[in-house]
């Protein structure tokens, strides 16, 4: 669900986008973006972006000085400052460093002599042009020596990673390979010049996953099912149901009537649930939380356990009712990390209902305060509604767009102390639906 009729869904990515009053998305000037971000045009794709409002990310220098991101500051550069390749000048603190930052599978990062050494013999022969033969050395095709060549290779078995120009003239510089490389691809050398698999990529153990950000094997983290099908029928097997065969419609963002949908499921109380089968999305109103862990998903994509989820619609009352969104029907999240969150209407002058009700589902945020006298409850926050008490609890990111739509929630000053632990607590009796 997009958060208002300033975005649009997307089938083809299944993500919500901006648009603007001419449906473009070229003119960012009239754009309110949730979270206090600021709508800025995009320089590749010339569409409007939320970006990030915080003044360190958006700040410029003057000339002849360098933003240091770290400190949120701008330095003087220092001039004249010049280095041997492949060292490159760090203006910030005046001295040269190595400029490589990763080298291909089987070679590693010599720091001090900045260079990618062969680690290893894993190497499989491949075919080569005319005028070139294979080197099982440098694990590539050379061109063939000449005879009359006055300055041959002294060394072989010392080979400048990356390499250069190959056959046909393809040539690729360090940073294309350093790139594509924690992508899985190696120079092709072939006619078109371009890049092909690398056979020996991803190699990560039981439990791991490869991490194109930080081009190395990550711990895999624990996540509900990835697919749509497969959690509808872990939640079947863990409720109870009258029918739960998780083939129900698909429910688009635009669906406000649901008398004609199939349910994925119906529950022994009589409650129907719509959409559950459908695989996990970017949830826009979840936009702004970072959990910091993400997962691969079918697609090689990347996803953030707390911004991606399931979309589940609930009628709370069956067949008896109209079964129209916000008047039985209503929507919820369920993050891939495991956290349900009641969805609410993010429209100018809407009423309160769902998540940001206090009539709807009352819930609390306690503090567990453990001194000499005993472990004692204080409560931060007391008949709240969900998104008060979430927001404010530490429960949901602050900078999230479902905290920070008018009136934002920001998580309470005792809640963000470490040794601190702030609960979300349901008030009883549970008072889901008034």
């Amino acid at each position: 669900m997009c958060p208002s009729n300033q975005w649009e869904y997307n089938n083809s990515d299944g993500l919500c986008h901006i648009k603007n009053d001419s449906g473009d998305g070229t003119d960012c000037s009239k754009i309110i973006c949730p979270g206090g971000k600021v709508a800025l045009k995009d320089s590749i794709t010339g569409l409007c972006e939320c970006k990030s409002s915080n003044p360190c990310l958006l700040q410029t220098c003057s000339t002849g000085q360098i933003f240091d991101i770290i400190n949120c500051e701008c330095n003087d550069a220092i001039p004249s400052l010049t280095c041997e390749l492949p060292f490159v000048a760090n203006l910030l603190t005046g001295e040269c460093e190595c400029g490589l930052k990763i080298c291909l599978r089987g070679y590693t990062l010599n720091q001090e002599k900045c260079m990618c050494e062969k680690t290893g013999s894993d190497c499989t022969e491949k075919s080569c042009t005319s005028g070139y033969h294979w080197d099982a050395g440098l694990c590539q095709c050379v061109q063939d020596t000449d005879p009359d060549d006055p300055d041959p290779d002294p060394d072989p078995d010392e080979p400048d990673v990356p390499p250069g120009p190959g056959p046909s003239g393809c040539t690729y510089n360090d940073a294309e390979i350093q790139a594509q490389a924690c992508l899985g691809k190696i120079p092709s050398y072939d006619t078109e010049c371009g890049w092909s698999d690398d056979p020996n990529w991803p190699d990560c153990n039981d439990g791991e996953q490869w991490s194109a950000s930080e081009c190395k094997c990550v711990l895999t983290p624990s996540t509900l099912p990835r697919t749509g099908n497969a959690f509808c029928k872990m939640f079947a097997s863990m409720t109870n149901t009258i029918n739960e065969d998780c083939e129900g419609d698909a429910i688009s963002t635009t669906d406000t009537a649901f008398s004609e949908k199939t349910p994925d499921m119906v529950l022994r109380n009589g409650m129907l649930v719509y959409n559950m089968s459908q695989d996990p999305i970017l949830i826009a109103d979840l936009e702004g939380s970072y959990s910091g862990q993400s997962y691969v998903d079918q697609y090689n994509v990347n996803r953030d356990i707390e911004r991606n989820g399931y979309v589940v619609y609930i009628d709370i009352d069956g067949r008896s009712g109209n079964s129209v969104l916000w008047e039985d029907v209503y929507p919820f999240y369920i993050t891939m990390s495991g956290k349900v969150v009641p969805a609410y209407k993010m429209e100018v002058n809407a009423e309160e209902i769902g998540g940001n009700s206090k009539d709807y589902l009352q819930v609390g945020v306690s503090e567990e305060i453990v001194d000499e006298d005993g472990r004692k409850t204080k409560w931060i926050k007391k008949s709240a509604s969900f998104k008060e008490a979430a927001c404010s609890g530490g429960y949901l990111n602050e900078l999230s767009a479902y905290c920070q739509y008018a009136p934002a929630v920001t998580t309470h000053d005792d809640c963000k102390v470490s040794n601190n632990e702030c609960r979300l607590r349901p008030i009883t009796p549970l008072k889901f639906f008034n």
